[in-house]
């Protein structure tokens, strides 16, 4: 379809769309704008550590280890300091892609509370 100039794909963060008598009209966050019949698929995702500030105040403040990607660096457990575990995207090293979904949640949970059981019975 592409290459029957068909379909045409774009990959541009979307600022805003419109819908108009004659379909959609796109405006990009450099402020490009482009009319279109429809869209059929946007989604997006950033890269970025998630948590702005808190999470950079924490990482001084605990000298907590990043990888070179700026991604904590957490063990199996999800634990990023004995005291710290994360999930979602702060634990995607250790869960992978999964980490941001329901399936991530739940393993991330189920580690931080076999870690919790495991600190419990040693103590």
């Amino acid at each position: 379809m592409i290459e029957q100039g068909r379909v045409m794909h774009h990959e541009r963060e979307i600022a805003s769309a419109r819908e108009r008598s004659d379909g959609v009209e796109l405006v990009f966050t450099d402020n490009t704008r482009q009319q279109v019949d429809r869209v059929i698929l946007a989604t997006g995702f950033s890269t970025a550590r998630p948590g702005g500030r808190m999470i950079d105040a924490l990482i001084k403040s605990a000298s907590l280890p990043l990888a070179p990607c700026g991604y904590p660096v957490v063990d199996e457990m999800c634990r990023w300091h004995p005291d710290i575990y994360v999930t979602g995207p702060l634990a995607e090293l250790a869960l992978g892609p999964a980490s941001r979904n329901i399936a991530g949640a739940r393993r991330a949970g189920d580690s931080i509370i076999a870690a919790l059981d495991a600190e419990l019975a040693a103590a």
